[in-house]
């Protein structure tokens, strides 16, 4: 148990998100804590949530936004028997959860890539689908979509999409969205093979990259920054290109049928255990698929048939409770 109890909630002095947000790491760790952290703010009164780490311009306005802290030295967090340290951060190390640990505090691991199941972690959480199968049922992991933290306005976007799932499937507005690093300029090959496919489609490019410019003859192209609230871009688009990461869960929730450039071996398996359960359309590991291929590849993507797939997939495997569900499980509710 952490901390006190009030009736049948926890009194905790503080939770800590161990997490960051860089050029080359994007906004995916940082987006997923903070869908957390707002749910816990639902479930028990907390002194204090603070996110520790290296955090771009934009992050730390979205953290702040939420009515949380901004911290960027560990060593000032102030762990103790009564914090819930959440970890987020493909670089941690053994030695330095021990460290963590050693205060006394519950430490948490989000490991959607198996990494880190050491003793002195209280609790994994891999919400990646199947993730339960691959792996055991010890009773300190969270495993699979059932613990998928989605942001709650995803919830409109979704209930919106349920009424449409079985009639329409035309396609208006693409919206892309590679994040993080572009390995291998996916995008402007995507935008290259999706002007040679459409004719009089919207595109939406969602990029922090102001200098890259691409021409577009066939189709209509805007270039917008990141957006706080990505239910805004989701409710406004038919289907989603992304690099692979966390936006292919979020569009999984939102019923928005999405295809996937992997930007890294990892992202790459996800995908295609995605792709066979209707879940996502694997285009590739980037810098492996010529451009020939990647467009064939999208032309079969929007097939009117594996979109129908997608949204009857989607309907069936998201669970509205996760994000509730996860969050209980990570203060020990």
């Amino acid at each position: 148990m952490v901390g006190g109890r009030l009736g049948n909630l926890y009194m905790l002095s503080k939770v800590v998100f161990l997490c960051s947000s860089t050029k080359s790491t994007g906004f995916g760790h940082v987006s997923r804590c903070l869908n957390i952290a707002l749910e816990i703010v639902q479930i028990l009164p907390v002194s204090r949530i603070l996110f520790c780490g290296e955090y771009l311009a934009f992050a730390k306005d979205v953290i702040q936004d939420g009515g949380f802290e901004c911290v960027n030295n560990s060593s000032t967090i102030g762990l103790d028997h009564n914090t819930v340290l959440v970890v987020d951060d493909y670089n941690i190390t053994e030695r330095l959860l021990l460290n963590y640990k050693s205060h006394g505090c519950r430490v948490v691991v989000i490991d959607d890539f198996d990494q880190f199941a050491f003793s002195c972690v209280d609790l994994i959480v891999n919400f990646r689908f199947e993730s339960e199968v691959k792996d055991s049922r010890d009773d300190n992991k969270a495993l699979g979509l059932k613990y998928f933290p989605f942001r709650s306005s995803f919830r409109d976007v979704r209930d919106v999409r349920l009424k449409k799932i079985d009639s329409e499937y035309d396609i208006h507005t693409i919206l892309l969205f590679i994040g993080g690093s572009d390995v291998g300029t996916s995008a402007s090959k995507v935008l290259a093979c999706l002007d040679q496919i459409f004719i009089d489609k919207k595109i939406i490019w969602l990029s922090d990259d102001s200098t890259e410019n691409v021409v577009m003859k066939n189709n209509t192209l805007l270039k917008t920054l990141f957006v706080k609230d990505m239910a805004l871009l989701y409710s406004q688009a038919d289907a989603l290109i992304c690099g692979g990461g966390l936006s292919k869960y979020e569009s999984g929730f939102c019923l928005l049928p999405n295809a996937a450039i992997s930007q890294n071996d990892g992202q790459q398996q996800d995908t295609s255990i995605l792709a066979k359960h209707y879940l996502s359309y694997d285009l590739g590991l980037a810098g492996s698929v010529d451009d020939s291929s990647l467009c064939d590849r999208l032309r079969s993507f929007f097939e009117p048939e594996n979109l129908k797939l997608q949204k009857l997939a989607m309907r069936s495997e998201y669970d509205c409770d996760s994000t509730n569900r996860v969050s209980k499980l990570i203060v020990n509710e």
